[in-house]
């Protein structure tokens, strides 16, 4: 359950996010995390293998967090294409961090979710069997 709720802030904050970079909807704080974003990007883009805009960026993040979404209602129905969507996360999340060199405590973080995801699927097998 704590995947399927971060997958949702993700998205609906993504979300936000891409509607205040298309024009669809203003606000103040929006512009001001679009321009950190972009800030970010400039700084990433540099060592990036393919570098991206901004809103390339966010619509990254949003398939990202549509995997992370479907594989956790995947897993909470039981349903083994849920582990699928969960890898299909794991290997975006490293395509980004390899992409961009951000070798930081998103790594550790993602480390975490990893080993979950994998006792996840241990307790899961074993009470089907």
């Amino acid at each position: 359950m704590p995947f399927l709720v971060y997958a949702l802030i993700r998205l609906f904050g993504n979300f936000a996010l891409f509607g205040q970079i298309t024009g669809w909807f203003k606000s103040e704080v929006g512009a001001l995390i679009i321009k950190k974003i972009t800030e970010g990007m400039d700084k990433l883009n540099p060592q990036a293998f393919i570098k991206v805009s901004p809103g390339i960026y966010l619509a990254y993040v949003a398939v990202v967090g549509i995997t992370m979404a479907v594989g956790t209602i995947g897993i909470l129905l039981k349903q083994n294409w849920g582990f699928y969507f969960m890898t299909a996360y794991c290997l975006l999340f490293i395509v980004g961090i390899v992409n961009f060199k951000a070798f930081n405590i998103k790594v550790v973080i993602f480390a975490f979710y990893v080993v979950a995801l994998i006792i996840l699927y241990f307790l899961r097998s074993k009470t089907r069997a």
